[in-house]
């Protein structure tokens, strides 16, 4: 199974298991003092989940401006918080994730 095609089983899994009513994402953040991730950008892709090698990001059940199911820096089970990499930046398709400087 391709990198592409994990992230998109796993969204679908995580509609699914998240269909209650959800919160907007927030803004703009800074998540380490080297990456910015801006909620509004981001369509759920999910790479950058599957590339992080500390395990720090995870899906959200927050919602951006366009309806799509975001991802948040919260370490997931067994994980550890961002080091900042940069590495989810490289991979994100939309630019949503970045890296300051």
């Amino acid at each position: 199974m391709t990198v592409h095609n994990l992230a998109s089983h796993k969204l679908r899994q995580s509609l699914n298991e998240h269909s209650a009513a959800t919160a907007p994402a927030p803004a703009v953040r800074t998540v380490h003092e080297r990456i910015i991730f801006e909620p509004d950008l981001c369509k759920g892709c999910f790479l950058c989940i599957e590339i992080c090698p500390r395990k720090a990001i995870s899906v959200s059940k927050a919602l951006n401006a366009r309806d799509y199911r975001v991802i948040e820096f919260a370490p997931a089970e067994g994980g550890k918080p961002c080091s900042g990499c940069g590495l989810c930046a490289m991979i994100c398709p939309d630019f949503a994730i970045r890296t300051a400087g």
